[in-house]
This record gives structure tokens, sequence and C-alpha cells, in this order.
């Protein structure tokens, strides 16, 4: 099994791309489930995405995060895409370009 990793979501990102396509039955402080397809790898992820109230952001736990940055050698900088698959019902991401 592999460990737990945690990618913090900014709120006004997550506020403007996550929070409108989860619903308002999202449990946020427990966390929900979210799909996110990898373009480039044509895989599919479960993620837990949920609120840190502490920080007022959002987080994406895991093990799957590994998948799009470890793997992915994602760093800070990086131009990522990120947006809901109306007719899939997930999220799509795909790197645009790394640094």
């Amino acid at each position: 099994m592999r460990p737990s990793v945690q990618t913090l979501a900014g709120r006004d990102l997550a506020q403007e791309l996550v929070l409108p396509m989860l619903g308002a039955d999202a449990d946020l402080d427990n966390g929900t489930q979210v799909m996110i397809w990898d373009v480039d790898t044509n895989s599919i992820h479960s993620l837990l995405f949920k609120r840190w109230v502490s920080s007022r952001s959002y987080v994406f736990i895991g093990s799957c995060v590994q998948d799009f940055v470890i793997r992915r050698a994602l760093k800070k900088g990086d131009d990522i895409g990120f947006h809901w698959d109306l007719y899939n019902n997930y999220f799509n991401f795909s790197v645009h370009k790394a640094i």
C-alpha cells in the first residue's frame, strides 16, 4: 500500500473550478471522492477532496496523488490543465508545459 499524499488547492481556485461541480450534498468536512482522468496517460484516479478549515483552503488526498505529482515530476510553476468533463462526470487533468 502506498502512503497517502496531499496536494493543496488554493481556496479561490477550488471555489471556482471544483466546488460548483460537486453539488450541495458534498461533505467537504469529511471529504468527498472525486474522479480525475489523466488525459496524457489515459488513466483514471480517485481522490478525496476535503476542506481544511485551519488554512482556509482545500486539499486532494490519496495515494494516487503520487501519480500526478511524483510520477509526472510536477513542480511549482508547471502549466497544467484541469477542467470538468460534463459528459463523463469527472475532472480532466493534463500537463501543458513543464518548467
